[in-house]
Formats: structure tokens, sequence, C-alpha cells
């Protein structure tokens, strides 16, 4: 198999017309660009140009062979084209790896008007726990992620998007210190176990029976139906469509940070930095927690 460079050279003779011309313009002496032909015409058992005292001209085969080796160069330049519009343009397919209820209250903070602005690119929602988003991120499964509370990693760059906080939330204050209510809790949230055992020494929390699910959602629909205490991040809570909720002031809290990640050596065509700054803009400028309760 010829090399990209030996059909340079083959071309560079056959526009040349003369071995001594096109060594010059190769950057190679005569006797080195003739080596190089000979070692070529052996390798593939024929010869490519007749030598004359007035130059080269190409055989048949040569004429055949530069004609396939001239419609590689214009395949390679037309790659090389579409490779530099590709970095410099706002176009092609990208992976975001986010979890779903995160998704949520940030996806549509900023992909609706980047979409719309950038009519090329398409952005693909993978949902995932955040421990899964860093792993997928990292396997270069995804080109982004958000995550919460994400694990540094050397091969990461973690970018702070906005601070959330999991606490206790009622529709109303009084179901806090009343016996009758029902508490309801994630427990596959990191937080759980820890913010759990901080209520045992809270005051004036009077919920004894605990209800578990490992959906979000379900807490919140609880919580605005009444009767129930339920453990939720500040964003669920105050962006609630169904009830306003209440936060259970003299009772613990954890903070959460939400950040989005991407390898330190990825992402820099112009359509990757496009979309990060798309997702920092909207998050920072109009966080879903955007005041401290």
């Amino acid at each position: 198999m010829l090399s990209f460079d030996e059909l340079e050279t083959l071309t560079t003779i056959a526009a040349a017309g003369n071995l001594t011309r096109a060594a010059a313009e190769r950057g190679l002496t005569q006797p080195a660009l003739s080596s190089m032909l000979r070692r070529i015409e052996t390798r593939l058992g024929q010869t490519l140009f007749l030598r004359g005292k007035k130059g080269v001209t190409p055989t048949r085969a040569g004429t055949l062979l530069l004609n396939r080796a001239r419609d590689l160069q214009h395949q390679w330049r037309d790659l090389e084209n579409a490779l530099r519009q590709t970095q410099d343009a706002v176009v092609g397919n990208y992976r975001l790896a986010v979890h779903a209820t995160v998704a949520v209250y940030t996806v549509p903070r900023f992909a609706p008007q980047l979409l719309r602005d950038h009519p090329q690119l398409h952005l693909e929602l993978l949902h995932q726990p955040s421990r899964e988003v860093v792993a997928t991120v990292l396997a270069m499964a995804a080109d982004l992620g958000i995550a919460v509370d994400p694990t540094p990693h050397p091969d990461l760059v973690l970018t702070e998007l906005y601070r959330d906080f999991i606490g206790f939330w009622a529709r109303d204050e009084n179901e806090f210190t009343d016996p009758d209510s029902i508490l309801v809790v994630n427990p596959k949230m990191p937080q759980t176990a820890s913010l759990l055992r901080q209520l045992q020494t809270a005051p004036f929390f009077a919920a004894k029976r605990v209800m578990a699910t490992s959906e979000l959602k379900l807490i919140e629909a609880m919580v605005a139906g009444g009767g129930t205490v339920g453990l939720l991040p500040a964003t669920i809570a105050l962006n609630s469509a169904l009830t306003e909720m209440r936060p259970y002031r003299n009772g613990p809290r954890e903070e959460a940070r939400i950040s989005l990640i991407r390898r330190a050596d990825h992402g820099k065509t112009a359509a990757a930095r496009t979309i990060r700054t798309a997702i920092l803009t909207a998050l920072r400028e109009t966080p879903p927690v955007q005041r401290e309760t």
C-alpha cells in the first residue's frame, strides 16, 4: 500500500515533468527522489514513468495510478475542509448525561433557545444517577454531564452551576409537629441517612411513620396532598406547581452542589464551547434555587 506522502510525490513528479524540479518541490535531492520512485515501482511491479531527455511522462499504469491519487487528494482536501468547518461551526450531535429529575429543572432553561439558535446542533440526553454521570463522561460515552456533588477526578473539569439544599418540607408548618404526619423519604439519596439521624434530635418534630420511595416527584405529590413531610431538594420544593411548600426551619439540611462536568481533553469545537456557555449562562443567571429559605 502506498502512503499518502508517496502519492503526493508521484503527483508532484507528474506535474513537474522533471525529476530535478519535482525533487526541489518535495525538499529532496534528485537521487533521493529517483531512489524513492524506483522503490515504489518495484513494490507495485509496474513502471510508472518513462524517463527521457526532456523529462518524465506517465505510463499507462502511471496514468491510472495518478488519476486515482488525484481523486484521493481531492477527497482528503474535502475532508480537511469539512473538519475545519465542524471545528468552527455550531453543528453536530452531542450527548448530555444528567439525572432525569435534575434535567426537569435545568435542561428547559437552556436547551430550547440553544437549539433554536443553532438548527444543525443536536442534543441527546442520557438519564442516569449522578455517580453514573461521572463515569459516563470519563468513558467518553457522553460529551458533558450535569451532576449533583460529582466526585473530583484528574481527567475531569468540574464547573459549579448552582447550589441546592436537601431538607424537610410540608404544605403546612403544623404538619412538622403533627404525630399523625407521614415522613416520606428517598433512601437512595446520599443525604438521607445523615439527615434522618440528625432529625432524631431536632426540636418539635413529631412524625413517626416513615414511607420510602425512590421517586422524588412522588414525594412532591405526597406533600402537596397534605399530612406529609417530605425530604426533598429545595429545587423541587420551591418550584412545585402542585402547592407552596414550607421548609422545616428548625430541622437539619445539607447543601448540594450541581456542577457541569466534562473531560479536560474534550470539547474544543465551537459547538462544544457554545453548549457549555449556554448551560453556564442560563443556570447561573436564573438558577432553579434563587433564594435561601
